[in-house]
């Protein structure tokens, strides 16, 4: 499936549900919940996987930080299903997402609210170690 087939299917889905969305430069589909921005990661060489992002929701001032928010991290993305938050590479922020399989490629819309309620019950876990 092209790419902007896929972002189109998802840009749909989100304005259907009243969302303000839209595909950035990268073919990924920008969307607001309230006041917070995620991203849908389009992966166009996997009809199956489905991922959105909640980038940069933590700033890392320094080393003492940094270690608190990768033990914090580290137990977000345990306790938490389908979830994982990292640490961006250049040790400066934290971003979150959810990832995950599915044997349709419109699988997505079903589990659209409930991942998004696992991706800020990854950030609320995080955040209670911080």
């Amino acid at each position: 499936m092209a790419q902007s087939a896929k972002a189109q299917r998802y840009l749909k889905f989100l304005q259907k549900e009243g969302l303000n969305a839209h595909i950035d430069s990268d073919g990924d589909v920008i969307f607001k919940v309230g006041p917070l921005t995620y991203y849908i990661d389009v992966d166009e060489s996997d009809d199956a996987y489905f991922r959105i992002v909640f980038p940069n929701f933590k700033e890392i001032k320094d080393r003492k930080e940094y270690l608190k928010a990768l033990e914090a991290a580290h137990y977000a993305t345990r306790v938490t299903k389908v979830a994982k938050v990292w640490i961006t590479p250049d040790g400066k922020r934290v971003s979150a997402s959810i990832e995950i399989f599915m044997a349709d490629p419109d699988g997505f819309q079903p589990i659209f609210k409930r991942s998004l309620s696992a991706l800020m019950t990854a950030v609320t876990h995080f955040a209670s170690k911080m």
